[in-house]
């Protein structure tokens, strides 16, 4: 048994270069480095008054472990020991090559330490190390390029430099200190000054604090940033739009001849257009991150594995009809999707394809067109009497050009106008065409067979628009998508199918629709729908709500934006990444490994856990748990579709949040989000409305008048108070919704 001896109170300094292992610095500059900082130490020590030879020294690559002899006086290591350290420094990167260039961090603390024949052992070590390892040190240390930053621990803080000038407390700056088990504070000097705007002050709590540590950081001079999508992912919207990518994949092998219409429902800000720019990065197989959508390789597009049509709707409103708009971008994009010689191919084939559905009107101005140049040239070959042969040959040549120029201009303008290539053509096909759309539905049919892979639309910023072509918008995709196939010939053929996502707030598509049918007044479906859900459910298979911004993530997005890290727990983190890794396959395991960790680190395996949900092990684990709730489903596949569907995006969307919500709890939630929408807003809206339903005495305060018949049906009735997962309460509703 090993003996230990007595504990002996002795100061603690602990040494570590940055990066001394980066791929940068080959052997021979660690070489160099480790040699000068056996010099630069051994000569400040002597120079602050504390003898080097005296003092305890581990070495341990790139860095030291000096236990300092309890006589000498601790005020040594925070004045005298600073200034030589960094005078050392300044010297040996003075003569030194970059590869050789140190940047150090030294940490100041004292306590107990025993010795025993293996080596020191002592939790005032432990902790040095711990403070030495600050996120907020290093990260502190880099924004600044500060050659040498010292860190006290607070007990040698409060004990030592805070009583003497000399050591100049008042530069020192207050950091948290959160690695893996230790959770404290500490005081940071640099050698390069921070711009600091927040007081030293200690927080109170831990979410005050990480607020502390990131206003503290901001400084005075802070990165303008614009509105635009983000092509950088600080909110989880890419592991998001993971999920949607494997959604349409994989409607895409069950069903290629089944469109699928996605709803991405936010407010204006919320990330949609973002969520789509990430969305249409997963759909390709090349990595076109960072390019402009509207200018990105023909390589890159020839190799993707889908075709991505980008509608902006506000900017192509003022385009009516808007089939003609989408139509003409959906023909561009497959155009765009060939090589030169095809891509003319393809329009020659496309113009003849309208050709044959124009009929008549466009080939009878072509027999006058041609009649017209014929007579045109004719005149000028009898008019012209030249009496040189090479004259003759002049007049021939301008006969045939004036032939050719009218007939191509005049071929230009009868297809503007004949064969809708032109806004003002489109209107003109809808008025003499006795049945426009569904010639329109065959020509889209056609161009989604012409293209080369499955076309997925990205209909953005729709919830700018005025109402009566928001409307007009969504009934021209709904004809198009929903009857196919169709009649080709004297046969049916079928065409693949056509995926769209559409982003938009879902309460002005709602309100658009209302307006439009105003005449049919406000009555409420049986599920306590207005028109506008009623139009919304029909139109869309899934609708994904924009994950809500909590305070946590918050608090990250604007450490994001202002170049400040979080505090993670990293031993707790890869715990937790472990226990993921070995949960797969059952979602409730996936659960309860995130369950135990800081909001925080919650985020950070949020990624994670999401990617071990969606495994297919797991999904069919969850399938099979969700099965219990189906006879609260109305009794048709469509709605068992919806709400598998449902569930699982809620899931995704809740856990990106960093929220854990009980599955049997999500599971009703969901069954009122597709049963009774309306209801789902109201109580999305005011978490405490949900008395209104389960207490009569409540209703008339939380609930509005129309809705009162509608709390009494037992099926609603059923789902709130179920034993599995209930009885919802405001408490799970808000975690349901993202607002706990």
């Amino acid at each position: 048994m090993p003996q230990y001896s007595e504990a002996e109170f002795r100061s603690i300094v602990l040494v570590d270069v940055a990066s001394f292992s980066d791929a940068s610095r080959r052997f021979l500059g660690q070489l160099a480095v480790h040699r000068g900082l056996e010099e630069l130490l051994e000569r400040a020590f002597d120079e602050a008054g504390v003898g080097w030879h005296s003092c305890e020294v581990e070495d341990r690559g790139d860095g030291k472990i000096i236990l300092v002899p309890p006589n000498i006086p601790r005020i040594r290591l925070a004045d005298q020991l600073w200034n030589r350290l960094l005078a050392g420094l300044r010297r040996h990167n003075a003569v030194h090559s970059d590869a050789a260039v140190m940047q150090l961090r030294v940490a100041l603390h004292a306590g107990d330490v025993r010795q025993s024949p293996n080596g020191k052992v002592s939790p005032a070590i432990n902790f040095a190390a711990r403070i030495l390892d600050a996120r907020d040190a290093k990260s502190l240390q880099a924004q600044t390029n500060s050659t040498l930053g010292l860190i006290a621990s607070e007990d040698f803080f409060r004990d030592v430099i805070e009583h003497d000038q000399a050591a100049e407390p008042d530069v020192f700056r207050q950091i948290s200190v959160v690695v893996k088990e230790t959770s404290t504070v500490a005081w940071l000097r640099l050698s390069e000054p921070v711009q600091a705007t927040a007081s030293n002050g200690t927080s109170d709590g831990a979410g005050e604090q990480s607020a502390n540590h990131v206003e503290e950081s901001i400084g005075t001079e802070v990165r303008w940033s614009t509105d635009s999508p983000a092509n950088k992912d600080a909110l989880k919207r890419e592991a998001l739009a993971k999920v949607l990518a494997g959604h349409i994949r994989a409607s895409q092998r069950r069903d290629p001849y089944t469109s699928l219409l996605i709803h991405l429902d936010g407010e204006w800000g919320s990330g949609k257009s973002t969520l789509l720019r990430f969305l249409s990065t997963r759909l390709q197989s090349a990595d076109s991150r960072g390019r402009n959508r509207s200018h990105s390789s023909e390589k890159s597009r020839q190799n993707s594995d889908f075709l991505i049509v980008w509608f902006d709707a506000w900017q192509q409103s003022r385009m009516s009809p808007p089939w003609w708009a989408l139509l003409t971008a959906t023909r561009s994009e497959i155009a765009r999707d060939r090589g030169w010689w095809a891509r003319r191919w393809f329009r020659i084939k496309e113009t003849w394809a309208r050709v044959r559905r124009s009929g008549a009107p466009y080939l009878l101005a072509l027999v006058l067109l041609v009649l017209l140049a014929g007579g045109l040239g004719f005149s000028i070959l009898q008019v012209a009497r030249p009496a040189q042969p090479w004259a003759e040959i002049l007049k021939i040549l301008a006969g045939i050009g004036v032939v050719l120029s009218v007939l191509w201009a005049g071929a230009k303008v009868a297809s503007r106008f004949l064969l809708w290539d032109s806004a003002r053509g489109a209107q003109l096909f809808e008025q003499y065409e006795p049945n426009p759309m569904l010639e329109v539905s065959a020509h889209f049919d056609w161009c989604l067979r012409q293209s080369r892979k499955p076309v997925v639309f990205f209909i953005d910023d729709i919830d700018r628009c005025k109402h009566p072509y928001v409307v007009e918008l969504l009934d021209s995709i709904q004809t198009l998508v929903r009857d196919a196939p169709r009649m080709q010939g004297n046969c049916y053929q079928q065409t693949p199918a056509a995926y769209f996502v559409i982003s938009a707030d879902g309460s002005w598509l709602r309100k658009s629709y209302e307006i439009a049918y105003e005449t049919f007044g406000s009555d409420l479906s049986p599920t306590g729908g207005s028109l506008g859900y009623q139009f919304l459910d029909k139109l869309f298979q899934l609708t994904v709500p924009m994950p809500a911004l909590g305070a946590t993530s918050q608090n990250r997005f604007l450490g994001s934006l202002l170049g400040v890290a979080e505090s993670e727990t990293e031993s707790d983190i890869e715990v937790a990444r472990d226990e993921i890794n070995q949960a797969i396959g059952d979602d409730e395991a996936v659960l309860a490994a995130i369950s135990g960790l800081s909001p925080n680190d919650r985020g950070v395996v949020a990624e994670d856990a999401v990617n071990a949900l969606f495994a297919p092990e797991t999904q069919i684990h969850t399938e099979h748990a969700l099965r219990k709730f189906a006879r609260l489903l109305p009794p048709n596949p469509r709605s068992t579709k919806l709400f598998l569907n449902t569930y699982s995006i809620l899931r995704a969307v809740r856990t990106l949040e960093g929220g854990v919500v009980n599955a049997d709890t999500l599971a009703l939630w969901t069954i009122i989000r597709i049963r009774w929408p309306r209801i789902a807003d109201i109580l999305r809206q005011n978490p405490e409305a949900i008395k209104g339903i389960r207490e009569p005495l409540w209703r008339s305060e939380l609930l509005p008048d129309d809705l009162h018949p509608l709390t009494e049906d037992e099926d609603l009735q059923q789902v709130v108070a179920h034993d599995n997962g209930g009885p919802l309460t405001p408490m799970s509703i808000r975690q349901c919704c993202g607002n706990a």
